[in-house]
């Protein structure tokens, strides 16, 4: 900041003060305009990357779709059907097929004992053997079941 006068006495003491508080503010208006210019520039590349991602996140999604739709077609065409089995919380997710092969509405929730009931008593022990080794090691598993 540049100040001049014709006076011989410029600046006097208060003249000289509040030039350096001018400069001040102005040094603050300064540094705040490319803050503000920074933080937009941030903003606007954040927004793209948000942007970007939830046009990869749709498309993912769509591709999920469509595969849950291929699956759940196969399974309707081969009669089998599939589910999943949270151990820790006991929930069971069973596909549109397998309600359909144990005959409950679709409205039903899923328990162990629903598909117990559906067992051959022939086969009633390992099915109790392979839930009970479930849910005691807490790992993965895989148990076929021919109808």
């Amino acid at each position: 900041m540049v100040a001049g006068s014709r006076r011989t006495d410029f600046p006097t003491d208060i003249e000289r003060l509040l030039l350096r508080v001018a400069a001040n503010q102005a040094a603050i208006g300064l540094q705040e305009a490319r803050r503000s210019g920074d933080q937009k520039r941030v903003a606007e590349v954040l927004e793209r990357r948000v942007a970007e991602r939830t046009s990869k996140l749709t498309a993912v999604n769509e591709e999920l779709r469509r595969s849950q739709a291929y699956l759940d077609e196969a399974q309707r065409l081969s009669h089998t059907g599939s589910f999943g089995w949270r151990v820790s919380n006991g929930e069971i997710i069973w596909s549109e097929e397998t309600f359909r092969i144990f005959q409950y509405d679709r409205t039903t929730i899923p328990t162990v004992e629903l598909i117990l009931q559906r067992v051959h008593p022939d086969d009633a022990a390992l099915v109790r053997e392979t839930i009970e080794r479930a849910s005691q090691d807490g790992k993965d598993f895989e148990h076929e079941f021919a109808w």
